[in-house]
């Protein structure tokens, strides 16, 4: 009896370290696997049109203007401000104009799409009287998004804020 216990222990121990291999493998290869999806997202994110800023972190380079920046006709331009935007604003809107100002992240920055096909320039598209203002940055937070608009957004006439974030935002934080 002794005997086939110490081949019956021998064995329990050699499946249980088998086992525990097995789950290090599975759970070595699962990050190998994320790393290998992240690492070409890393790349993608392409933040040469902004500069380091001490209070917020980074803001938008003013006077930016990078063709096809994420494709064919999809286009970066910023402002004097650094705003994703054209154009320049005066501080004081028209009176016949409604001025909304988008803050937040890469959403409403628009990464990977052209100027015109932010959802902020989207939204000026479905009124004429309206003038949209994005203040969207690539990795924001909502701290960010709020400390940006309120420094750099204090002086312009401004009708509605708009904050859009995700639940990732309030982790940036």
């Amino acid at each position: 009896m002794g005997r086939v216990r110490q081949v019956a222990v021998v064995v329990l121990v050699n499946a249980a370290l088998l086992l525990a291999l097995l789950v290090i493998i599975e759970g070595l290869s699962s990050y190998a696997f994320f790393l290998r999806d992240l690492i070409p997202r890393l790349r993608e994110s392409d933040l040469s049109h902004t500069k380091y800023d001490a209070e917020i972190g980074w803001v938008g380079l003013p006077n930016v203007d990078i063709e096809d920046m994420y494709g064919p006709g999809a286009h970066l331009r910023t402002n004097q401000k650094g705003f994703r935007n054209a154009e320049d604003f005066a501080p004081k809107r028209e009176s016949d104009v409604r001025r909304i100002v988008c803050a937040g992240d890469s959403v409403t920055f628009g990464e990977h799409v052209g100027n015109d096909q932010t959802f902020c320039s989207v939204l000026a598209e479905l009124d004429p009287k309206l003038e949209t203002i994005n203040m969207g940055q690539v990795g924001y937070g909502v701290d960010q998004a709020y400390l940006w608009y309120k420094r750099d957004a204090n002086d312009l006439d401004v009708d509605v804020s708009i904050l859009a974030f995700i639940t990732h935002d309030f982790m940036r934080m």
